[in-house]
């Protein structure tokens, strides 16, 4: 979810491109700027959208902007909370009845959607827009799926450990390369009386992160990647080891007592302390420290070791419907171009945009070497956030039983593999 200072005083559509000309803006001209824009919408277009609520404020102003400079292109949108959101959809496509656009994230649904044939390939498209001189290499990648662009980029987040860089300094450690090097500084810090993860069960996805990232370890890049594309089954070996580790940090204080329980503002309180050495954040992590009173010039950041090196991650992006004309997805692009530089022409404190060149606001120490590190390294798109309700409760229970109830790992990967479908 992004975490934006809306400039709602302001009349966007005055200030959207102020200071900016037709060629400088990250993402083009506006719809009709230009001659060959306007003759290339020579026929209307009425497109409805479906969104994510926790964005509507700034969604909707430009929503309100766009619509007002279009004579041709309307834009209707319908706000859903993220987990009623995936539902209406799965019941939409079930019927036959999605809207023109949709936000999802990359998972389970998004992927069913371009398997059968109810997204619109954007491969073409963006070739001939070079999305690849706008988009971060990393986002273009999470929107790939079954060797087709299958959605338009509006957020990254790319996930990592930070750690707290005197904590390591004074037990004489250096940053972790290895899974085996990890391990070491968990049982050094841990016999120096300090938590080594700080995790929120209850209010965050952290803990379903640390799993899935225990998962890329053992799996390997080319078995996660048939798991994530739901082409080979989660109940296997790779992820009841990746379960029993967890199981096993758990059980030798690797994570905070009571961790399951845990929201966000424990997080905060152990790193601000100095109680625990390291958490999982994405590239937002700077600016949510900054925010709870700790300073992210005491923390570093490194990926979370894996054999192949490959960064998690996770975003937001639009599908397109399959039935739309292309003058239709000309205007839904030109739409989601202008959001998004509606975005851009905000303080993006919470800094998840997927695009190049966006320059990063206040004291974020870590933020651009994360993003770095995700185009450089490749990516692999973590499921936690992407699932309906009803799975995400099977996942979350999966977790906590492993750790309260000594669930055993092979009935844990059982289970996932119900999530994962």
């Amino acid at each position: 979810m992004r975490k934006i200072k809306t400039l709602l005083a302001l009349g966007l559509a005055a200030v959207l491109f102020a200071g900016c000309t037709a060629t400088d803006t990250p993402f083009g001209p506006l719809l009709n700027e230009e001659e060959d824009d306007a003759a290339a919408m020579s026929e209307a277009a009425e497109l409805t959208f479906w969104a994510d609520a926790s964005d509507q404020g700034t969604f909707e102003t430009a929503l309100n902007a766009f619509n007002a400079t279009q004579d041709l292109v309307n834009v209707t949108c319908t706000f859903y909370k993220r987990a009623e959101l995936s539902s209406a959809l799965r019941e939409a496509a079930d019927k036959g009845e999605l809207p023109s656009m949709w936000t999802t994230s990359p998972g389970p649904d998004s992927r069913s959607y371009v398997e059968t044939g109810l997204t619109y390939d954007l491969t073409q498209f963006a070739m001939e827009r070079k999305w690849d001189s706008v988009f971060r290499p990393s986002a273009l990648k999470m929107v790939s799926m079954n060797d087709s662009i299958a959605g338009y980029p509006t957020s990254l987040s790319a996930f990592g450990i930070y750690y707290n860089k005197s904590l390591f300094a004074e037990a004489g450690l250096k940053v972790p390369e290895t899974f085996e090097e990890l391990e070491n500084v968990c049982a050094v810090l841990k016999t120096a009386g300090i938590v080594p993860f700080a995790l929120a069960g209850k209010s965050s996805n952290q803990v379903s992160y640390f799993l899935e990232c225990l998962i890329e370890y053992f799996a390997g890049s080319a078995s996660h990647d048939r798991m994530l594309a739901l082409k080979s089954t989660w109940n296997n070996d790779a992820v009841s080891q990746a379960a029993a580790l967890y199981q096993e940090y758990a059980e030798l204080g690797f994570f905070e007592t009571g961790f399951n329980d845990n929201k966000l503002k424990k997080v905060y309180e152990l790193l601000r302390t100095r109680k625990a050495a390291m958490t999982i954040f994405d590239q937002g992590g700077d600016y949510l420290l900054t925010e709870h009173g700790v300073n992210p010039d005491e923390f570093g950041w490194f990926p979370f070791p894996s054999v192949e090196g490959r960064v998690a991650a996770t975003g937001d992006m639009v599908q397109l419907s399959s039935t739309l004309t292309e003058n239709e997805v000309s205007a839904a692009v030109t739409f989601l171009d202008y959001y998004m530089n509606t975005l851009v022409s905000y303080d993006n404190s919470y800094f998840t945009d997927p695009i190049k060149g966006h320059s990063i606001q206040g004291n974020q120490p870590n933020t651009a070497a994360i993003l770095a590190a995700a185009d450089e390294r490749g990516i692999y798109t973590i499921f936690a956030t992407s699932l309906p309700a009803d799975n995400r409760t099977i996942y979350k229970d999966v977790i906590r039983a492993l750790t309260e109830d000594n669930m055993q790992p092979s009935t844990a990967a059982a289970k996932l593999a119900e999530a994962f479908r």
